[in-house]
């Protein structure tokens, strides 16, 4: 969320990438632990948990956003544009995964499929380094020769790659011999980060060069990031692990407000970047918790993937 409000979808609210250097592995982080804690099952199992915990939340909070967007743009600028919203929508959904306004569900699909992809991996005994080298190599050909293929395959086989390395470093990861290499690494890059701006890279085909510099920094960071957050005390507050109980239920929702608030700047307010981005903080202090306490009610609790 506080990536988002750095940089909303309608680049208002862009503060500054140097912000979000510590934060570049955070995506290929959560495709890590993905690996670390998945449990050999049927494939079809695979697809039926993933589908209900990934999907019906992609597919209902995509139209709910769709439907809030419009309502907000036909408040401000009438109904004439709401045919461009919905090709807009369709473009986007092809291009990145996820339609605009609520651009953040690109994760969901692509979990499923590299979830999907490793059960059937495992299924076919199909060592997981292996996997982790194919996925990156085939990510590494659609960034460079088929950049318009649309984010969805670079973002799933990229996501395969991290989830087959978690898997093969959940154990390892915190000998001290991996740990301290990989946070001597991690901040090194990060310093050449902030010196020379050299690693861009978000996820996938957004990667920018140079890109095994970039893998390996999100590598060395989830390691590192998984060792601080067991061996530090501090880390370990029960406000974080009610976040992380929650975290699809704000995954979900959160966007929809940014992308609202930011559309809303750019057409009426006009506010500095610093405002908005201090707006979007409050905004989301005051509904996420509305939000969660919706989410526990019992009718509702499908549409969060429950």
């Amino acid at each position: 969320m506080y990536v988002h409000c750095l940089v909303s979808p309608l680049k208002t609210s862009f503060i500054g990438l140097p912000m979000l250097y510590p934060l570049l592995c955070s995506i290929a982080w959560f495709f890590f632990k993905g690996g670390m804690f998945y449990k050999d099952e049927p494939v079809g199992k695979t697809f039926k948990k993933g589908f209900k915990r990934l999907i019906v939340p992609y597919i209902v909070f995509s139209v709910l956003a769709l439907i809030i967007s419009i309502l907000v743009h036909c408040c401000v600028e009438g109904t004439e544009g709401v045919p461009n919203m919905l090709t807009e929508s369709m473009v986007h959904l092809k291009r990145e995964g996820a339609i605009l306004y609520n651009s953040a569900l690109w994760f969901l699909p692509s979990m499923f499929a590299a979830r999907l992809m490793f059960s059937v991996c495992r299924k076919l005994k199909i060592h997981p380094v292996i996997v982790a080298v194919l996925s990156l190599a085939c990510t590494f050909c659609l960034i460079n020769y088929f950049p318009h293929a649309g984010l969805y395959f670079g973002n799933a086989s990229l996501g395969l790659c991290f989830f087959s390395l978690g898997f093969v470093f959940k154990n390892v990861q915190y000998d001290d011999k991996v740990f301290y290499p990989s946070l001597v690494f991690y901040l090194a890059i990060l310093l050449y980060c902030y010196i020379d701006g050299g690693v861009q890279g978000v996820f996938s085909v957004n990667l920018h060069k140079p890109f095994f510099l970039v893998i390996f920094y999100y590598l060395v960071g989830c390691m590192a990031l998984n060792n601080l957050f067991r061996r530090l005390d501090f880390l370990k507050s029960s406000f974080l692990e009610k976040i992380g109980l929650k975290s699809m239920v704000l995954y979900v929702t959160h966007f929809i407000i940014i992308y609202n608030l930011s559309y809303l700047n750019s057409a009426i307010w006009h506010l500095s970047p610093w405002i908005l981005f201090a707006i979007l903080i409050v905004s989301l202090a005051i509904t996420m918790p509305l939000v969660v306490k919706i989410s526990d009610s019992r009718r509702l609790q499908w549409a969060f993937g429950a």
